[in-house]
């Protein structure tokens, strides 16, 4: 395991004697509050139906509950982790679509896809992914096994883990975290919209004030309007994010410096269902996919973590050849990358044709600000022109006035930065074979 993925890891602490007998009792209270509250809801459901056949999704989704977990049960006896995963997800995906409880705009994937954005990032699998019937298209599909939509044409996902673990919290918080960051192209006036995220649990073993500490630690490490919409455990409740005025997120703000706090509802009349539904049918009304703009997924930029960038050299640019592998992406390391944007902001743009002028010595037409990484301020022609070996009259000779830097497009900053600073500061991440190999 990663450091980064030790550092999420809540430490689990030793209770003490004290906080082990209140939650006992808290457990014991709620078993007993919802022991009489389930009694009482069968025998006023059973005289309501003697009057009339249908009085409410109340009655109807302690059915569907019943039938969820029957299913859920009869499924342990699958022992394959990816079969056991492909028939947890086909249960929930069969009581969404075979109830009539989406309406037709609506439709569910069948497979675990990945969602893509114009900005060239990319989703891990997904369990369940909701998006328009109508008017979606699929980027890529092989063998009807793996697809990718574009992220304009989705309304959300659902993460569906069978007894969740810690680990399985943590696993489905960032997938949901992952498609939720994803950014969206938007047409002029259109508002931009925001998709939805849920993880999904038939069971949990852990107790539920370890399952609200999982859930505080994840916000304390990751912005709020990446973090899961809600939080559903079949046979324990519901867990939603709220803000410090106790508005639910997403329909609230957290200000900055500010982390979100947990609320949670104890499921006590066998409604978590319903409840997971009712939370569904809020976010699906209030996420509105918009159109794609086929264009903008012609050619996607590369990442380096958060950021997106592009050579403006394209194809002359974008790669490199290793000696022992051959040909690999060209790809910025993130921390490098964000030295030279924090230097960049600082130092501040100068226009371009003056950049060509200083650097060159001729004028230049064209317009537009650039940046020019130089913390050794060092005279531009000494740090923009290199020397390039060329045949010249059948004999290789060195000739000055090539250009010795890269064309970066990142942030919406247009970079000039320098060969040498490159190479220096270990900008270029290296051969991914040799690093794999060199790896301890």
């Amino acid at each position: 395991m990663s450091t980064n993925q030790n550092a999420n890891r809540t430490k689990v602490r030793r209770l003490t004697k004290a906080q082990t007998q209140e939650r006992k009792a808290f457990k014991e209270r709620e078993q007993r509050v919802a022991k009489y509250l389930k009694a009482l809801g069968e025998v006023s459901h059973a005289l309501r139906s003697k009057d009339q056949e249908f009085h409410g999704l109340e009655r109807e989704f302690l059915v569907h509950q019943d039938d969820l977990l029957r299913a859920y049960e009869a499924s342990k006896h699958i022992h394959h982790p990816r079969d056991i995963g492909d028939a947890r997800e086909h249960i929930l995906r069969t009581f969404l679509c075979s109830h009539g409880l989406l309406p037709g705009k609506y439709a569910v994937s069948n497979t675990r896809p990945r969602v893509a954005s114009p900005t060239g990032h990319l989703t891990p699998e997904l369990d369940l992914l909701i998006y328009d019937a109508m008017n979606s298209i699929c980027l890529m599909r092989r063998q009807k096994s793996f697809d990718v939509y574009p992220v304009e044409c989705t309304y959300g996902t659902i993460q569906v883990k069978s007894n969740a673990t810690r680990r399985d919290l943590l696993d489905g918080m960032r997938n949901v975290a992952a498609y939720k960051r994803l950014q969206r192209a938007t047409t002029v006036g259109q508002q931009p919209s925001w998709g939805f995220g849920i993880l999904f649990a038939y069971d949990s073993p852990l107790d539920w004030a370890d399952i609200c500490e999982e859930m505080r630690q994840f916000a304390r490490q990751n912005p709020a309007d990446t973090l899961c919409d809600a939080v559903v455990i079949i046979t324990r409740g519901c867990l939603r994010y709220m803000n410090a005025a106790g508005t639910i997120l997403p329909w609230g703000s957290v200000a900055n410096g500010e982390t979100a706090q947990v609320a949670g509802l104890p499921d006590r009349e066998g409604l978590c269902l319903y409840s997971f539904y009712q939370i569904l049918m809020q976010l699906l009304r209030r996420s509105e996919p918009g159109p794609v703009l086929v264009e903008a997924y012609a050619r996607l930029p590369f990442t380096a973590g958060r950021y997106s960038y592009e050579f403006l050299l394209g194809k002359f640019a974008d790669s490199l050849v290793c000696k022992d592998h051959g040909g690999f992406p060209r790809r910025l390391s993130e921390e490098k990358l964000t030295e030279v944007l924090q230097w960049c902001m600082k130092a501040g743009a100068m226009s371009q044709s003056e950049a060509t002028r200083q650097a060159w010595g001729t004028d230049s037409q064209e317009s537009g600000s650039v940046f020019i990484y130089n913390p050794d301020s060092l005279p531009l022609p000494e740090l923009l022109v290199g020397e390039s070996l060329l045949m010249i009259n059948g004999k290789p000779t060195m000739t000055k006035g090539s250009m010795a830097y890269d064309v970066i497009l990142v942030e919406g900053m247009v970079i000039w930065i320098p060969h040498r600073h490159a190479a220096a500061m270990g900008l270029i991440v290296s051969c991914p074979q040799c690093s794999v190999a060199s790896a301890p």
